[in-house]
């Protein structure tokens, strides 16, 4: 993509994100029958609006609503939530509000899939791997190779084939080219009429990643977890990630978390189908089996800190769901149950999950709706643990209803439970404050430790000579702080490998971060926060004949409670993986996945809490199609505006289809929120962060919306019973000139009226209702679509059956 084409997108971002009023919206559309909600967006000094009025595209009026009260935003903007869900016809239509007026979108049944569906499979398609993958040598030996010919690119900036990563980190493992065979297998599963109609084949596409799983099976038993050439900088390699910079590592056998469960969740569910490519079904079974018996075996020994988590669990208990509903055999059903158990005993008393023991909160940029997926995945064994499974989906469901559904989130984006790193994690801490260094080259250049701390970018310190590998600068902070992060900003004499160490006497130091390959320019290096006074950069080797030369070392941490859960809505830029905060548009659609599952399962909620979910997981695809405060629709090739493509150095261009990354945490204030930051030129490459395309967020949002399909067809079904009369007598119903008249009974009061009405799919439906006499009620039907509906007017009463038609 040419400079001045991304100068025209960055142009229409900015144009975009900082007007004063707009109107966000998802971009494609919204099903008939279900939540349909826009953001009128302002800046803090504009006033709000009171209403709203939905324009079909011949310019007539179609529905008029009230604006809900204006809460205050991200970066000064202030939000007004527009509902037009009683809106039901289809068509094309644009909304105004306060001035300001949307471009199209349409409104019909089963909008996302009938759209979309077929571009994402594509975007799988054209992410094929088909490079000459037949003898890639290992990392821990390079006169020995493997074929691992097939699978799909890891990402539009990276080549390499990824079964998970992040390992180093423990708690961050995605799960990627297995979950993407998981993932079409399961869209298929729940659409296959309509996905047969398609091009290109799904069936095709999950055989394509079975084959692959089967290549990288090692004969041992265990999966090669990556296939690596360091972003296209060195030699393809089978390998594993040692830490943040990619470092490679000869750890390349993969445990239950770093794709090992889902590759035998996937080859055991592709056995069942019968769906095969260029492998029997049979092989993929004994493939899954093979792997499943060496990693009940082994998999404590492949985890980086030898402690399985929730993440070996919930992919643990996918892989023995699948094996027992293919074999039935009884041992795979035991093991589900003893996994189902671990995540029992890792739900908390509010209904989040924790990662470990009982210290650390779950949350995950990718796959955080997944413990609850493979929940309900588990029920279809029809368990005895079923019921005590029910009662932790309940309760998981439950609690991100009501962490999105508050008033001051008007996007509904579901918020996550995180260790507190710091009360303030963007202040240098390490400013002019006390500094000390094993030497300073001494004037006329004048390097004193001093001035790398005084926030002036155009001095230095400078270690001087003799030129030491092992020279070290540091920092007394005055006082003792979580320290979660440091920037250094290098010369051109930079460390080519050093550590950054933490003390609380400057005596006894604990290495909190190990940076190999080091290079010149700003690094940020993001840790596990520790507990420290003293911060030192201490030299291993350097990078030129000449000494180490900093111009800035930033520290920053916060005096936090240690442990502290706190409630945010973005995944902290200071985490276990050193650097790894990105978009979550993954995270999004896998909520949205889990919420719609959820709301699928008969008697499972209450009738509220199930229209929150449906309404959450909306919410959360809306926020990917356009409906966020950028207003950038991130699905490839739809909607109003989208975004340029990621300039790396393998050279990839968009793929139709593609969600890239999405919208962050702000990059100087985590309160805030950001996109995209970085302007044409040497820093836009750091733009990965929000718009590089990743195999993990189209598998998801396939998911979602072949759930959200599936959901139409087989609905959550409304108990009812035809004229029946029950203890408060039948009530009396009557549709006339547009309103339906529902006469009560006398045993009922007005004050104790409950009105309720769903369609024929137990759908709710909203109406406004007022008594006109009595005990007689009248529900006005103008948006009401032609068709067959229930009614109910007291908990006490049965449903009762009417029609409408126009």
């Amino acid at each position: 993509m040419s400079i001045k084409i991304i100068k025209i997108l960055l142009t229409l971002f900015s144009a975009t994100s900082f007007a004063a009023t707009s109107i966000q919206f998802n971009q494609i559309g919204y099903e008939k029958a279900g939540p349909k909600t826009a953001i009128f967006q302002i800046d803090g000094n504009s006033g709000s609006a009171d209403s709203f009025t939905v324009f079909d595209k011949s310019n007539n009026s179609k529905f008029k609503g009230k604006a809900k009260a204006a809460v205050d935003g991200w970066n000064n903007k202030k939000y007004q939530i527009l509902d037009f869900s009683q809106l039901e016809s289809e068509g094309d239509y644009y909304i105004e509000c306060g001035g300001a007026k949307s471009t199209q979108f349409t409104i019909t049944d089963r909008i996302l899939f009938e759209k979309t569906a077929s571009s994402v499979v594509s975007f799988f398609n054209k992410m094929r791997s088909t490079d000459n993958d037949h003898a890639v040598p290992f990392f821990s030996d390079s006169n020995k190779t493997h074929d691992v010919y097939g699978g799909w690119y890891d990402a539009t900036g990276d080549k390499g084939k990824y079964l998970s990563h992040l390992s180093y980190a423990n708690y961050f493992n995605p799960q990627q080219i297995p979950f993407v065979v998981w993932s079409l297998l399961k869209s298929y599963e729940l659409n296959s009429t309509r996905f047969s109609s398609m091009t290109p084949n799904i069936v095709s596409e999950a055989a394509w990643g079975a084959d692959y799983l089967l290549r990288v099976l090692d004969p041992n038993g265990y999966f090669y977890i990556t296939i690596f050439d360091g972003w296209g900088f060195q030699s393809r390699q089978i390998c594993a990630w040692s830490n943040e910079e990619g470092n490679k590592s000869a750890d390349h056998q993969a445990a239950l978390r770093e794709g090992g469960g889902m590759s035998i969740a996937a080859l055991a569910k592709i056995a069942r189908t019968g769906i095969h490519g260029d492998s029997s079904t049979s092989q993929y079974l004994a493939a899954a089996e093979r792997a499943y018996k060496h990693l009940k075996e082994k998999n404590k020994d492949y985890v980086d800190d030898g402690k399985e988590n929730i993440i070996d669990d919930y992919c643990g208990l996918l892989a023995a769901v699948e094996l027992y509903l293919t074999t039935k055999s009884d041992n795979y059903l035991s093991d589900a149950e003893s996994r189902a158990r671990n995540l029992i005993k890792r739900n908390s008393t509010e209904g989040w999950f924790y990662s470990d023991d009982g210290s650390r909160p779950f949350n995950h940029a990718s796959d955080e709706g997944l413990p609850i997926v493979a929940l309900i995945e588990f029920l279809s064994t029809k368990s005895t643990l079923s019921d005590s499974v029910k009662t932790v989906i309940k309760n998981a469901v439950a609690w991100y209803v009501k962490n999105s559904m508050q008033e001051s989130n008007p996007f509904n984006y579901p918020r996550q439970k995180v260790l507190s790193v710091s009360s303030s994690p963007n202040a240098n801490i390490a400013l002019n404050k006390t500094a000390k260094a094993s030497q300073s080259e001494s004037s006329p250049y004048n390097g004193p430790a001093a001035q790398a701390f005084d926030g002036d970018k155009n001095t230095r310190w400078a270690s001087g000579s003799p030129y030491l590998d092992s020279s070290w600068i540091q920092i007394d902070l005055g006082n003792s702080y979580q320290i979660s992060r440091v920037v250094l900003n290098w010369e051109t004499a930079c460390g080519k490998e050093y550590e950054i160490r933490t003390s609380l006497n400057g005596e006894d130091w604990t290495v909190a971060a190990t940076v190999k390959n080091g290079s010149p320019g700003i690094k940020e290096i993001s840790f596990s926060p520790v507990n420290g006074r003293y911060v030192r950069m201490q030299g291993i080797s350097r990078s030129t004949s000449y000494g180490y030369s900093l111009f800035e070392f930033e520290v920053y941490g916060g005096t936090a409670e240690k442990g502290k859960i706190v409630e945010q809505y973005f995944i902290p830029h200071s985490n276990e993986t050193g650097y790894w905060w990105q978009g979550e548009n993954a995270r999004l659609s896998s909520i949205a996945t889990a919420m719609l599952m959820a709301a699928q399962i008969k008697d499972l909620l209450d009738q509220q809490v199930n229209t929150d979910a449906k309404r959450v997981a909306i919410s959360s695809l809306d926020w990917i199609l356009g409906k966020n405060p950028f207003g950038v629709c991130m699905l490839y090739g739809f909607g109003q505006t989208t975004y340029p493509s990621y300039e790396s150095k393998n050279g990839f261009d968009n793929v139709i289809g593609g969600v890239c990354n999405g919208i962050t945490a702000g990059v100087t204030n985590e309160e805030e929120v950001a996109w995209m930051p970085y302007s044409a030129g040497l820093d836009f490459w750091k733009n990965w962060r929000w718009i590089e395309q990743w195999l993990p967020h189209d598998a998801w949002y396939l998911l979602a919306i072949a759930q959200q399909s599936n959901l139409i067809d087989n609905p959550y079904s409304v108990k009812w019973k035809k004229n029946s009369l029950n203890r408060l007598s039948k009530v009396q119903i009557k549709v006339k000139n547009n309103s339906l008249s529902i006469k009560i009974p006398n045993a009922i009061k007005s004050d104790e009226c409950r009105v309720e009405v769903v369609d024929l799919k137990g759908r709710t439906i909203q109406a406004d209702y007022s008594f006109i006499a009595g005990n007689e009620i009248t529900l006005k039907l103008r948006h009401f679509a032609s068709g067959i509906y229930f009614v109910k007017v007291h908990e006490n009463t049965e449903w009762q059956k009417f029609s409408v038609e126009f």
